[in-house]
């Protein structure tokens, strides 16, 4: 699957039974392929579902993240990334810890955005602030209920 077929299968309507499917087509493959795949559609609200869809992916299927925590925020701040996506922070609260994350966000952002820190990576500071099953709730009934 390359990249853009993964997208066109995000794009589309999606079912419990599409996801489980494209879930298991990805399982297979190596975690840094698995990632690259799904990191930069799960920070492109523009895709929109696909965004939403690969975060999705991304928690599901939890591929370790090649990034540092600190190059992974500087990713997100550079991103278009949905400010009501909670499972990107989550993604990097199951990959770093949240209290990592809220370190490497504290010692990041003076020196490399001095002015206005982009929403999009202060939206992550926002969603880690909640309790991760807040964070995944929608996630999880959508996958019960399917």
């Amino acid at each position: 699957m390359t990249a853009e077929d993964l997208r066109a299968a995000l794009a589309a309507p999606m079912t419990l039974d599409r996801f489980r499917q494209l879930a298991a087509a990805l399982r297979g493959r190596a975690a840094d392929e698995v990632f690259g795949l799904l990191w930069p559609l799960a920070l492109d609200t523009d895709l929109a579902p696909a965004d939403a869809w690969a975060s999705c992916l991304l928690v599901e299927l939890e591929p370790w993240c090649p990034l540092s925590v600190e190059d992974a925020l500087r990713a997100i701040g550079a991103s278009r990334l949905n400010l009501s996506n909670r499972l990107v922070p989550l993604y990097l609260a199951s990959q770093f810890g949240k209290r990592k994350v809220g370190k490497a966000y504290r010692a990041l952002v003076p020196p490399e955005f001095s002015g206005e820190v982009p929403p999009e990576l202060s939206g992550i500071m926002y969603w880690l602030g909640a309790p991760a099953v807040e964070l995944a709730g929608w996630f999880c009934n959508w996958r019960r209920e399917g």
